[in-house]
């Protein structure tokens, strides 16, 4: 890549299989961009994010998104960004800074 990593804290390839639990991300474009990737995410802090703490692009199972926290000044940012069905999707919450 001409530009650098990716930035983000997790990033999930097609075919991967991605827990997240209990973790703090801090100063990252995402949290966790995943394609195609089958995701559960729950009781993590996101802080200093982009517009959207957890990205899940075409997910190959219903994704799991729940008890996340994500601060942000931003007003027009998101705890959370998915396509299709969702699994369990419950108490993301969006704290102003």
């Amino acid at each position: 890549r001409k530009v650098g990593p990716p930035n983000f804290g997790v990033w999930a390839l097609p075919g991967s299989n991605v827990t997240l639990q209990g973790n703090h991300f801090e100063s990252w474009r995402h949290a966790l961009l995943a394609s195609e990737a089958a995701v559960s995410a729950s009781d993590n802090k996101v802080l200093n994010f982009h517009r959207t703490a957890f990205v899940v692009q075409k997910p190959a199972l219903p994704p799991d998104l729940f008890g996340n926290i994500a601060k942000s000044a931003d007003a027009n940012a998101n705890v959370i960004s998915f396509d299709g069905e969702p699994g369990i999707v419950e108490n993301n919450v969006l704290e102003k800074e």
